[in-house]
């Protein structure tokens, strides 16, 4: 049986043996890997915890109802309330009209 102190020693022959010396080679690349990956770590924390955040305006361009202007590198979506106000309107609509249905359904049904 080896102690500790045998063990460390034989890993540390074994890694310098498998890993090629160098700059860009061996435990530096392996430090660097793990400083990327640890960036990396932060970085979808970050996100995570702080959410991403998406201006409606893009939203809007992907239904078509916002123009991106190429030189100000800018959404431009001059109706946005409008559509934002329909939008609601309908959506409070379609459940009142699901409300009354399945209330008129349960009311059918018990009798």
């Amino acid at each position: 049986a080896y102690t500790e102190t045998e063990h460390r020693d034989i890993a540390s022959c074994l890694t310098r043996k498998l890993l090629i010396e160098g700059p860009d080679l061996g435990l530096n690349s392996i430090i660097k890997g793990f400083s990327e990956l640890w960036d990396i770590v932060m970085f979808i924390q970050e996100i995570i915890e702080k959410g991403i955040d998406i201006p409606g305006d893009a939203i809007l361009y992907y239904f078509g109802w916002s123009q991106f202007d190429a030189d100000k590198f800018e959404f431009s979506a001059p109706w946005k309330w409008n559509y934002c106000v329909i939008a609601v309107v309908v959506f409070l609509l379609a459940m009142e009209i699901i409300k009354l249905c399945a209330v008129n359904f349960i009311i059918w049904t018990k009798r």
